[in-house]
């Protein structure tokens, strides 16, 4: 008999470096990995040191394509982390965001007025 899939949501290989934070003992832990999925409805990812099973988490990665071309993104994501095994730690999300990544925006971006095109 064949097992029915559980997952409803898509998921698509999508592989870059994040970085994540989560509490506890009442301090805050930080780690890094790389994802390994990417869907709708979570991310699965591989960290030497990973968040343990429960934990809520806050997962940090730039996104790939620029923002109009000039603006380097960055993905936030809040989630519960629902396991970890031999293929990574896999994240539920709860909600997640995107932000501009001001730190890396380019020289060309600031002195063209590209920049206004994104923010009025």
């Amino acid at each position: 008999m064949r097992r029915l899939e559980r997952r409803l949501d898509c998921r698509y290989r999508f592989e870059q470096p994040l970085r994540y934070s989560f509490e506890q003992y009442g301090y805050a832990r930080l780690g890094a990995g790389q994802t390994v999925e990417l869907g709708g409805g979570g991310v699965l990812f591989q960290a030497d040191c990973p968040p343990p099973d429960g934990a809520s988490v806050e997962l940090r990665m730039m996104w790939p394509i620029l923002m109009q071309d000039v603006c380097s993104v960055i993905l936030v994501m809040h989630g519960t982390v629902i396991r970890t095994d031999a293929r990574g730690t896999s994240v539920r999300m709860r909600q997640y965001l995107f932000q501009i990544d001001e730190s890396v925006m380019s020289d060309a971006a600031m002195n063209s007025g590209a920049l206004w095109n994104l923010i009025g």
